[in-house]
């Protein structure tokens, strides 16, 4: 399943990851922080999700969060 996801993304013209609560309450934060630098992919964090990632970062998206969603 992860082979096949990885596959997705790979063809994906606009892919973008949302952080949510799921990642903050499983404690994941160096792993989500890990695999957007790794994989370049834009994020915005929901309420819930905000923190895992600086919305400083280059790669997030909240600032253009409307046009994006």
């Amino acid at each position: 399943m992860v082979s096949q996801t990885l596959d997705l993304l790979k063809q994906a013209r606009s892919p973008l990851v949302i952080v949510g609560k799921g990642i903050a309450y499983a404690g994941a934060h160096d792993e989500m922080r890990s695999f957007v630098d790794t994989t370049k992919i834009p994020f915005l964090a929901t309420p819930m999700g905000k923190g895992v990632i600086s919305d400083y970062s280059d790669l997030s998206a909240a600032r253009a969060r409307s046009f994006v969603l």
